[in-house]
């Protein structure tokens, strides 16, 4: 019987947590990494209807045959790690412009995540233009505001599975000329979730200057082009305009407590 609950228990945390509850969000890319990507084929395709696909660096590595607890086996991950070395970028740039953000509330940043316990050096898992990002630095992970002007951050562990969830919400702010001529900047609240429970937040404000550098939007690694691989574990990274419902998150994180709850008293 016990058995039967904890099951339960992991369907409903999934059914949460495996992604972000989207009813209010406009999908940027959903991307996921089959076994048929196993080896062959540069595309990355967004699996959302925003059509934003991206490319693989080096096509010709092999995934990762590893996965959050609870995943069809059929889906792999990637990492930056030799021998598989798998990242790449979006094809389309300008993708979280602070027009289109300030239009949609926000923006949020959504993965499945492993730090490999080695590399404590900036490694990138989401990454706008080298100013907004997902990362890992020392043993934390971090959200990344405007060129490292915030970091909200949470410890880590080693070879264990996270669900971050990163997300800016304007408060419905608008635009004003900063720093940057030509590219805004917007006031909001950076929030950093991990397995569905409030880390950090803080007032941000996320400034024009990556508009400006007409950069992708980087998986594994720096949008600029290269350097900063993950070297862990990257599992189904997703990009949204707008946030999603704090429920989603109150929920989430009170179904994974339980099922902590449970695996420590049995």
């Amino acid at each position: 019987m016990n058995r039967i609950f904890f099951g339960l228990f992991m369907v409903l945390a999934l059914l949460f947590l495996s992604g972000t509850a989207t009813a209010d969000l406009t999908p940027v890319f959903e991307y996921s990494f089959p076994a048929s990507y196993d080896g062959t084929g540069s595309t990355i395709v967004d699996l959302s209807e925003a059509g934003n696909n991206a490319t693989f660096d080096s096509p010709d590595k092999p995934l990762v045959d590893n996965r959050p607890p609870g995943f069809s086996s059929s889906l792999m991950s990637i990492t930056g790690a030799s021998p598989y070395g798998r990242h790449g970028a979006t094809d389309a740039i300008d993708l979280l412009d602070n027009d289109l953000v300030a239009a949609a509330g926000g923006f949020t940043f959504d993965v499945w995540f492993q730090w490999e316990g080695i590399y404590t050096n900036t490694r990138k898992l989401i990454d706008y233009a080298g100013t907004e990002n997902l990362r890992t630095n020392v043993n934390e992970i971090q959200f990344i505001i405007s060129n490292s002007a915030y970091v909200l951050s949470a410890p880590i562990e080693a070879n264990t599975w996270y669900h971050v969830v990163a997300m800016f919400d304007s408060m419905g702010n608008t635009p004003y000329d900063g720093a940057y001529p030509g590219d805004p900047d917007l006031d909001g609240i950076a929030y950093l979730y991990l397995d569905g429970v409030l880390v950090d937040s803080e007032a941000v404000t996320k400034t024009g200057f990556g508009d400006s550098l007409d950069r992708p939007i980087g998986i594994n690694r720096w949008a600029g082009g290269g350097g900063e691989w993950y070297q862990g574990l990257n599992f189904n990274p997703s990009v949204y305009l707008g946030i999603p419902e704090p429920s989603t998150f109150i929920l989430g994180g009170l179904l994974l407590g339980l099922c902590g709850l449970f695996l420590r008293h049995h």
